[in-house]
This record gives structure tokens, C-alpha cells and sequence, in this order.
């Protein structure tokens, strides 16, 4: 801790694959996407990042799982992934177009996709980044996905989860454009509860989106900001958990910090 230096902490074994993205959740667990189009969940063993011995972080065995998954079409890579540890579920965005709901609760079964949409089958883009979003209402908390292309374009799309979450599908046909698009792939999507949707673009914009998840209302997404600052294309975006602070970085080795949670009294 309080130290700038990246420390090695080992290899995962038998991975041939360029990881394409990865994600943690809060128990620990690495999800990675590849470009074999293959999700894999890696399991550290317990005091892992204790051990100070790098031969002996070396010697330590890794469990590397593959999530199974099964469909008509070959597999293509994938480049972004999210995970809801509410949902227990993970989502993955591919080159082909398709957006993938995996349910974390079938990776013994054949098959873990119990949900896929491509809302850019009709122009032929790629489904560049994905992330979860959620809405509370009085009576129950209402989710969706929300995915970005590489032609600038953001749809949304709600999921209803049944029975525990056994049978969360993507709900019926309809989505929601999210305007305006950005110029360019959308690289990085960020979400905050209540529908709060970030996401950066290569023409170095962010944007703020107010989505309403599940409403009975006919609202359609909203901006919020659009902030500008960079000159070169962002590679990420972030946001802390209150939703008050966003961390971005760009290809010129900046890195922005958008603040608001002073008041605006001080």
C-alpha cells in the first residue's frame, strides 16, 4: 500500500490467449475476456497477494475456469465485459455485434448464455464496450444493459429477472437509443445507480446519460454533461462510489478528475 511501484504477482497457467479485458469482483475473483471469445473466472488461492516470495507466488496454483459457452454461431472475441454481483451474472461485448448475459449460477451446465442482442446487426459494428445498469423504484430494483459501438452508437436495453434470478433474459424487443452518439468507438461505459450512464469516446468526449430503467413513464435517455479536455481519444473511464468523482485516462497520459462533490456554496 501507499507505494507506486506495480508489484509481480505471477502467471496464470496454460493461457495462450490475448486477454482482451478483465474485471474483479468483490470477493476477489478475475473474469477475463479473450480473444478466442471464451470467459474464463480465475480464482486466487487464499493470502495470494500476502506472499512476498516471488517463487513461491509462482508455485501457487491458479484455477482458471472457463464458463461454458454454447451457441450456434462461432465464437468471436470479446472486448469488454461487466459483472452484477446483485444479478450474479456477467456481460460480455463481442466483435461480432452480440452482447452476451451469462448467468454465474450455470457455469457447471453446458451451456452459461442465457441471453443475446445485437443491436448492430443492421450496420455491421462491433459491441466495443458493455456495462449494467440499474434503476430503484418503491417496490424493486430494475436492471439493464447498456452497450456501446464501434460506430459511436449507445442502445440500452432492460433485463427482468424471475425466480431467484433463474430466468433473467433481455426483455422483450424493445431498446432505447442513447443520444447523442459519440464520434467514433464508445471505448469505456461507467454506470452509478438511479440510471446514471458515463461513457468516453475516441473524439475525447465524455458524457453523462440519465436512462430510466423499467419506468412506467414514456421518458426517453437523457444528457446530462458532455465534457470535453481531451485532444486525443480516452482509453477509460471510471467513477468512486458515490458517483460524485470521474477518473479518466487518455492516449496523451493525462489523467482527469472531474470532481462535484464540493457544494456549491464553497
Amino acid at each position: 500500500e501507499n507505494s507506486n511501484t506495480l508489484i509481480y504477482q505471477g502467471n496464470i497457467p496454460k493461457l495462450s490467449i490475448v486477454v482482451t479485458c478483465t474485471k474483479f469482483d468483490s470477493d476477489g475473483k478475475l473474469y477475463l475476456g479473450g480473444s478466442d471469445g471464451i470467459l474464463r473466472v480465475v480464482t486466487f488461492p487464499p493470502d495470494f497477494l500476502n506472499v512476498d516470495d516471488v517463487n513461491l507466488m509462482n508455485a501457487q496454483n491458479l484455477e482458471v475456469a472457463v464458463v461454458p459457452h454454447s451457441l450456434d454461431e462461432p465464437l468471436s472475441p470479446i472486448l469488454s465485459l461487466d459483472v452484477s454481483e446483485s444479478l450474479d451474472m456477467v456481460v460480455t461485448a463481442h466483435a461480432n455485434g452480440n452482447v452476451c448475459l451469462h448467468s454465474m449460477k450455470k457455469q457447471s451446465e453446458r451451456n452459461s448464455v442465457i441471453g443475446v442482442w445485437n443491436p448492430f446487426a443492421k450496420n455491421k459494428s462491433y459491441a466495443r464496450s458493455v456495462t449494467f445498469a440499474s434503476r430503484a423504484t418503491n417496490v424493486e430494483t430494475k436492471y439493464a444493459v447498456v452497450v456501446g459501438g464501434g460506430n459511436g452508437e449507445m442502445w440500452l436495453k432492460n433485463i427482468i429477472d424471475q425466480e431467484g434470478h433463474e430466468g433473467v433474459v433481455f426483455k422483450d424487443e424493445f431498446a432505447q437509443k442513447l443520444e447523442p452518439n459519440h464520434v467514433g468507438p464508445v471505448i469505456s461505459l461507467a454506470s452509478r445507480p438511479q440510471g446514471l450512464i458515463m461513457s468516453v469516446g475516441h473524439d475525447g468526449m465524455i458524457r453523462m446519460t440519465q436512462t430510466w430503467i423499467g419506468g412506467k413513464t414514456k421518458k426517453m435517455p437523457s444528457p446530462v454533461y458532455g465534457l470535453g479536455g481531451y485532444k486525443v481519444w480516452i482509453g477509460s473511464i471510471c467513477v468512486d462510489d458515490e458517483g460524485k468523482r470521474l477518473i479518466s485516462d487518455g492516449m496523451d497520459d493525462a489523467v482527469v478528475v472531474h470532481d462535484f462533490s464540493l457544494d456549491k456554496n464553497e
